[in-house]
């Protein structure tokens, strides 16, 4: 297999699916024909990268578990399997059924990867205008990335921004209920998703946004000085290897990525009466990147507070570009252009510098090599 940069497969992804975006898919496009080839085009360049990768980030743990999985099934350790069954039913359900058609673990990265980016993808085109901008920064902010690092979050996100939010606007309580239970039990910690139904018909930046914010600030600066009494908590249950990663000291998310997740916050600020005018959802996201922002602020005491965060940045997806959107002629236009090269510098950053890597891919080990 031929090993490259991961930064070099993920600018060239990046930018490709933007050009294809651009001029496939944009308002002044009718033909439908252009538009299903353009989603098609960027849908296989989303499942290649993906689906086929030999690692990034957790695949190999991820890995690792399908084989234990499969090992079990193979001995008949019954006992065994039922204990899976015990804990995230549907995630190890899934890894049980897929064993039984192959053992080889690269089947369990194919279904994400497919579920996840073809769910994404759909929801980008739905919400986010202009279209474009929004699949660039599913590149651009790293989620892309994140969705082969934290697999199973990332897959009950994207079932979330699909089908949760539809379930919120018609306020179909019982079936919203029945979803967030199904996902739980791919991560429980999924029944996150609960409170928020209640906030998604309020209006954004009234007494609740403020009182939210205002939480997440005063969860902040407390955290760390009652932070032995989180650590006591946790201690000797599931979640025991992170009150042992607290009480050493664990490190915090830099400053950069909490100040990139506040940009959709305060853009849509500055746009607020014509984004609520034009777009009647707008509460609904605007609550839900505060929430990312919360959690982010939130993982400067703690990293891993940074996953829940998975669940509630594909909402600046679509808020990003529907700010952009509330500008006219020349302003529109700049900002656009700023906000490309903004995003790609930080992209850079966090994938180049902060993270850094090789990437290796089934595929394009085959053809290039």
């Amino acid at each position: 297999m031929i090993t490259m940069p991961m930064v070099n497969v993920y600018f060239c992804s990046m930018f490709l699916v933007l050009l294809i975006g651009h001029y496939g898919i944009n308002n002044k496009v009718q033909s439908k024909l252009l538009v299903a080839v353009s989603l098609s085009l960027i849908f296989a360049i989303l499942f290649i990268v993906s689906g086929f990768r030999t690692g990034v980030g957790d695949t190999y743990f991820y890995k690792h578990s399908y084989e234990i999985v499969g090992e079990k099934l193979a001995a008949g350790d019954m006992e065994g399997i039922k204990t899976l069954f015990a804990e995230e039913l549907g995630f190890n359900a899934l890894m049980v059924g897929l064993n039984y058609i192959t053992p080889d673990p690269q089947i369990l990265v194919l279904v994400m990867a497919f579920i996840t980016n073809i769910l994404n993808l759909k929801s980008i085109y739905k919400y986010a205008r202009p279209f474009e901008l929004g699949i660039y920064l599913y590149f651009a902010t790293v989620i892309f990335y994140v969705t082969m690092n934290g697999m199973r979050q990332a897959f009950v996100a994207s079932i979330f921004f699909c089908l949760g939010i539809q379930l919120i606007k018609k306020q179909k309580f019982f079936r919203y209920v029945i979803l967030t239970l199904f996902l739980a039990t791919f991560h429980n910690s999924a029944l996150i998703f609960i409170p928020l139904y209640f906030i998604g018909k309020k209006e954004a930046w009234g007494k609740l946004f403020w009182w939210i914010a205002g939480f997440f600030i005063a969860a902040t600066t407390a955290f760390r000085p009652f932070m032995p009494m989180v650590v006591e908590m946790l201690e000797g249950g599931r979640y025991d290897a992170y009150a042992q990663d607290m009480a050493s000291g664990g490190e915090g998310v830099n400053t950069i990525r909490i100040l990139i997740m506040l940009v959709p916050l305060v853009l849509a600020y500055l746009v607020k009466d014509d984004l609520k005018q034009q777009w009647e959802d707008s509460s609904l996201f605007i609550f839900m990147s505060l929430l990312n922002f919360g959690f982010m602020l939130l993982a400067s005491q703690y990293l891993y507070f940074y996953r829940v965060c998975i669940y509630f940045e594909l909402f600046n997806l679509a808020l990003i570009p529907r700010c952009l959107g509330c500008l006219k002629g020349k302003i529109s236009r700049i900002a656009y252009v700023y906000l490309i090269g903004f995003y790609a510098l930080f992209c850079y950053y966090q994938v180049a510098i902060t993270w850094g890597g090789n990437y290796t891919n089934i595929i394009l080990g085959n053809i290039l090599g």
